[in-house]
């Protein structure tokens, strides 16, 4: 099984074979910010828009999708506005047939978003021919739902399949869902001034903005506010769309008069710097944030196999849970295994769960609570890697009914505990 959604993991998994597995990721998230640069200022030149606007869409690229460490989704979305400007400029079609499949293999639902903002494009100049290298990508993922889309991998999720939010509560929230790696949300002020600077563009223009980019922002929003929270059993569909209008938006506003358009050049500047400098702070924040777990992690034998129990899932500076997954950092810098919720039919390689010691409680990185010391994965993951509430309460309390304080502490540092659990 070559596995779908995955581009992130196989990249990364492949640098791995030459590099740490931590520095390979992160050149791979750094390589996502490049397509995304050069994606946004292809589309620009496919509308005929000026390149300085792209400065408003790069608060964009750590929007609630990047946030939430929903990476391969990123990447798919990056890819695929490179293949939306080739399709709109009407490039060579073998390259762009086979990007368009390396989008689709990052991951399925933004190549629909896109495919959906595209056909809208191409609808619009007449031209639906220009839309044919995408059909081997569309049979692609075509087959994945065919072939995984009766697997429910989020099985969790099928109770509220369809639930969604309000229409007011979606307009009323379009920057909260356009960001998300903030704790103060300042990252939203910084979306609200780029989406400010386009709509003054549509306001005073000075020429009428492109049919093409103009249907493409009316189908994004169409998007944003038809779909539900949980589509097809992945869930946060509709939020994942906010920074979409976002982007069409400034994509499609109109030149606007001459002279404003120096002001909002300036602004437009200003809203790079801002986006580029909050982002430095955060990266910072969180290296102080996570000395207690780096610290942990470096006093943790090799070769263990670890069960991770975060009851705090959230840092100071962020908004979004952002350790819920930090157990899984153990593998990548002590190998062993670890228990791991994500470990998806999506995946090419992950551990076989048909075995009574492999059988976890759904969801259980959620529900740490939910840990049974007596089950037999406790018996197999024979060390606890845990974030405490906070950093006065002693863990083995909420993890063990008898003899807690019995239990053998490996490595402590602020919240985070190393417990042996046998």
């Amino acid at each position: 099984m070559i596995g779908f959604n995955t581009l992130f993991h196989v990249t990364t998994a492949a640098l791995g074979l030459a590099l740490p597995i931590e520095l390979a990721g992160k050149l791979v998230v750094a390589a996502y910010f490049v397509v995304f640069a050069l994606a946004a200022i292809q589309l620009l030149d496919a509308v005929a828009a000026p390149r300085w606007r792209a400065l408003l869409l790069l608060p964009l690229a750590t929007g609630y999708a990047f946030a939430f460490g929903f990476v391969n989704f990123a990447l798919g979305l990056a890819i695929q506005l490179l293949v939306l400007a080739r399709v709109l400029r009407d490039d060579k079609p073998l390259p762009t047939a086979l990007l368009a499949l390396l989008g689709v293999y990052s991951h399925v639902l933004p190549s629909a978003i896109v495919y959906a903002l595209l056909g809208a494009a191409v609808a619009a100049q007449r031209r639906p021919r220009a839309a044919l290298p995408l059909l081997p990508s569309i049979a692609y993922g075509a087959l994945v739902l065919v072939v995984h889309g009766t697997a429910r991998q989020n099985a969790g999720y099928v109770a509220v399949e369809g639930d969604s939010t309000r229409v007011a509560d979606k307009v009323a929230r379009l920057f909260h869902f356009a960001t998300g790696l903030r704790g103060d949300r300042v990252d939203e002020l910084v979306v609200m001034a780029a989406l400010a600077v386009a709509l003054i563009a549509f306001l005073a223009p000075r020429a009428r903005p492109a049919a093409p980019a103009l249907s493409m922002l009316a189908t994004a929003a169409a998007l944003y506010l038809a779909l539900p929270h949980v589509f097809f059993a992945t869930a946060f569909v509709f939020e994942r769309l906010a920074a979409v209008v976002i982007l069409c938006a400034i994509v499609a506003a109109p030149a606007p008069r001459a002279a404003l358009e120096p002001l909002l050049r300036s602004v437009a500047y200003v809203v790079a710097l801002a986006s580029s400098l909050l982002f430095l702070q955060s990266m910072l924040a969180a290296r102080a944030e996570l000395r207690d777990l780096d610290a942990v992690l470096d006093a943790a034998p090799s070769g263990r196999r670890v069960v991770g129990l975060v009851f705090q899932p959230h840092l100071p500076s962020f908004r979004l849970r952002a350790v819920l997954h930090a157990p899984a950092y153990y593998v990548a810098r002590r190998r062993g295994e670890v228990a791991f919720m994500f470990d998806t039919v999506s995946l090419p390689v992950r551990p076989r769960r048909d075995r009574p010691e492999m059988q976890l409680p759904h969801l259980f990185e959620l529900n740490p609570e939910q840990y049974d010391p007596s089950a037999p994965y406790a018996r197999h993951f024979d060390l606890a890697l845990v974030k405490s509430p906070n950093e006065t309460l002693d863990p083995r309390v909420l993890m063990f009914r008898e003899r807690p304080l019995e239990r053998r502490v490996l490595a402590r540092a602020g919240a985070y505990w190393l417990i042996e659990t046998r």
